[in-house]
């Protein structure tokens, strides 16, 4: 079989898996598919308690619809901006006692709400969506003209909208949505700070050696790039 030539719009949107992908034995970032074909299924149904077509089509519709972005973060977003500080203070120290799940979802909201700018944690679910299309077509179940399709809107999305500056800002969101989704998960956490690092700085990052993050202007305002 040939080798396909890939655009660099295409080797851009392989290339928002990697937040992801870096922890893997081998990562792949120039080709459809993972390069992990024979564990593919195996981390399906673990991560993500996927099993079948249906079950892998209906959580790339939830995340690319819906996700933690819009469901979770921004519903914390918009309660916070009805409080007084006194009551979100008040409020996180009540989950503290009660609720340690949603203490840690509240305290990161109110931590990274102004920094990370009106796409939040987003990447968090771009970086899935991808992976999830491109595990579903190493699984068979993804033709390869349609997993094209929903990694380029990602990426289109991503270049039309301006979600992003750079990698760097690319990785703050997924590292913070990671955060916020597994909660739990410290040493996770760990681990995808010193992944981000590995990409910022490794050559063998796809940011570094083939797949520059788009150049934007960078006099857009945060209004302009409101939420969609």
């Amino acid at each position: 079989m040939e080798t396909q030539i890939l655009s660099q719009q295409q080797l851009f949107a392989l290339s928002l898996t990697a937040p992801i992908l870096v922890s893997w034995r081998t990562p792949l970032y120039t080709a459809l598919t993972t390069g992990q074909s024979a564990e593919v299924g195996d981390m399906l149904q673990s991560w993500w308690d996927v099993t079948s077509e249906q079950g892998l089509r209906e959580m790339i519709t939830w995340l690319e619809k819906e996700g933690g972005h819009t469901v979770y973060f921004i519903r914390w977003i918009r309660k916070f901006e009805t409080m007084t500080f006194m009551q979100r203070r008040d409020l996180i120290a009540h989950l503290k006692e009660t609720d340690r799940d949603e203490y840690v979802r509240a305290k990161l909201v109110e931590h990274y709400r102004l920094d990370l700018g009106p796409y939040t944690i987003l990447a968090f679910d771009i970086a899935r969506i991808t992976l999830l299309v491109r595990s579903g077509y190493d699984m068979g179940w993804i033709p390869e003209d349609e997993a094209w399709e929903i990694l380029l809107r990602q990426a289109d999305k991503i270049v039309q909208q301006r979600m992003w500056m750079s990698h760097f800002d690319y990785l703050y969101s997924y590292i913070v949505g990671r955060t916020f989704g597994m909660r739990k998960d410290v040493a996770g956490t760990l681990e995808s700070i010193e992944n981000a690092h590995r990409l910022i700085t490794n050559y063998s990052s796809p940011w570094l050696s083939h797949a520059p993050w788009p150049t934007f202007d960078k006099t857009k305002s945060a209004e302009e790039r409101s939420v969609h």
